[in-house]
């Protein structure tokens, strides 16, 4: 676990840096995926200026399971919600994106002749995205913000322990927070 915070904070100092490039919102998001493949990651979600995308970023390692993947998600609308008080702090949005990640599972198949074997089976995938959410900006430049998707991820398995083709579906929930420069 403490290679995991290390790994996050890691990426959120080298994305730190690169803010005086143009990034103009980091932060952290986690969540739930619920469907065809679960997960739980921590991501690093950022906004770069000259971008319409706001993109996330995430690394998921455990025993015998590694898994890197991102998100591209082009925000068609951020409309305000009107409602007494929030001074127009409290918006909602809608986009349209891509997820794409590579993973590699330690997995056991039966090969006739052989029996049972244990070996790494990989699969690179990509998906579009459809995507809700409400956001809030707090006093300053934090933003906190809880979103949810649909994708359906196209599959393509590597390697003789994998499975070929597949199509999945998935419905990520996330919550996070961003600080915008």
């Amino acid at each position: 676990m403490n290679k995991k915070i290390i790994a996050v904070l890691a990426m959120l100092l080298g994305l730190g840096t690169a803010s005086t490039f143009a990034v103009t919102g980091i932060g952290l998001q986690t969540g739930y995926t619920a469907g065809g493949y679960s997960s739980l990651p921590l991501s690093v979600t950022f906004k770069v200026q000259q971008l319409p995308c706001v993109f996330a970023v995430d690394v998921g390692l455990s025993s015998g399971y590694f898994n890197i993947g991102g998100t591209a998600d082009w925000w068609i609308g951020n409309p305000k919600i009107n409602v007494k008080g929030a001074n127009g702090k409290w918006r909602w949005f809608y986009a349209a994106g891509v997820a794409a990640s590579f993973t590699s599972i330690e997995t056991s198949k039966w090969f006739d002749n052989e029996g049972w074997k244990t070996g790494n089976a990989i699969y690179i995938s990509v998906a579009p995205r459809a995507v809700i959410g409400t956001n809030y900006f707090l006093t300053g430049n934090w933003e906190i913000y809880g979103q949810a998707a649909f994708q359906l991820p196209l599959m393509i398995g590597l390697g003789e322990y994998a499975e070929g083709f597949q199509l999945s579906w998935g419905i990520p929930v996330n919550v996070g927070f961003r600080y915008w420069f």
